[in-house]
């Protein structure tokens, strides 16, 4: 079977590149915002700001390419833009509703151990 097109490198690497600045940006979440983490040289936000930067580079190659990962032609489906921004805040709703439990859970520890 023969497949037309190709594969869009740049893509893969630009969307590939942001999500490893997203995930360092998140995953600590013992680190509180401002506050510089030794290993990686930067604050959570730095991260993020760089996956946020990233992401859009992303975004303004996949109009530019032949055969791009991400199609964004389909965003102009409005049902489909919706259930995407929807499902997109859920996801962060709920890393967030997740950290700040953990967080207050850990406190409320400490506090019974002082």
């Amino acid at each position: 079977m023969q497949v037309k097109g190709g594969i869009d490198w740049i893509g893969v690497t630009l969307s590939g590149g942001a999500l490893i600045l997203l995930n360092v940006g998140l995953g600590s979440p013992e680190m509180g915002v401002g506050r510089i983490d030794r290993r990686s040289g930067g604050t959570p936000a730095d991260w993020i700001a760089g996956a946020a930067a990233t992401f859009v580079i992303f975004l303004l190659s996949q109009r530019r390419v032949r055969d791009p990962i991400l199609n964004l032609k389909i965003f102009s489906n409005r049902n489909l833009s919706a259930a995407s921004g929807v499902n997109l805040l859920v996801g962060f709703l709920h890393q967030w509703w997740r950290s700040s439990a953990s967080r207050c859970s850990s406190m409320s520890r400490a506090r019974r151990t002082t």
